[in-house]
């Protein structure tokens, strides 16, 4: 499973806040995945691809509570790992083998203010690093364990880091942030085919440069 991180509605689509919708809705396109529907607080879409069963799926409801839509979902749906037990709580599994699992399972796409716009970093598990939604889903799912693939949208010296984020982008900016969501979305096959770390050993670098593309 693929969940982009956003906000809902029209004054925050071209924001830098919301990129993980972009690379989402890009991966969507290109792979021909079915129109998206709605389900509960988020919108979904599924496809068969690499042998697996693949659902992309972007929160609806705000960014800080992201992580609540996505757990209802996955309830109504049936899909959490059987590592997650009811309401997030630990299950009984042997705890080396839970992270593994839910790693290779679920991977979260979201904006990094401490990344240089369009570069990219995955990590395998770890603290929200301040990200309000990837706090959501951490509470939400009672631990840290999901793969990330986090996209830079870089910050300006001495500006606000809300407005920053929500600011809706004309022109350039715009096309520049849609082109950064593009070459985020075409690594999302590699993960599907080969996982978190060989994502990381492929397409982290120094201070957040890719080594090559995909």
């Amino acid at each position: 499973m693929i969940v982009g991180l956003g906000n809902p509605g029209e004054p925050y689509c071209n924001s830098r806040h919301n990129i993980g919708f972009h690379v989402v809705d890009w991966f969507r396109a290109a792979f021909g995945f079915p129109q998206e529907i709605s389900k509960l607080q988020v919108t979904c879409t599924e496809k068969a691809l690499e042998g697996e069963r693949i659902v992309l799926v972007k929160p609806q409801s705000f960014m800080n509570l992201s992580g609540l839509a996505l757990r209802d979902f996955l309830e109504a749906e049936a899909l959490l790992p059987e590592a997650l037990g009811a309401a997030g709580e630990r299950s009984e599994a042997p705890a080396q083998a839970e992270p593994a699992r839910l790693q290779d399972w679920l991977l979260v796409v979201h904006d990094d203010l401490d990344l240089p716009f369009g570069k990219l970093r995955f990590k395998a598990r770890g603290a929200s690093g301040g990200h309000r939604g990837v706090d959501s889903l951490i509470e939400a799912l009672g631990r840290d364990s999901f793969s990330r693939l986090k996209v830079g949208i870089g910050r300006i010296e001495g500006t606000d880091a809300r407005d920053y984020v929500l600011e809706p982008l004309e022109g350039e900016d715009r096309e520049s942030l849609r082109e950064a969501a593009a070459r985020a979305g075409k690594t999302l096959a590699v993960w599907i085919r080969e996982g978190v770390q060989a994502c990381a050993s492929q397409f982290n670098g120094p201070d957040g440069e890719m080594k090559a593309e995909s």
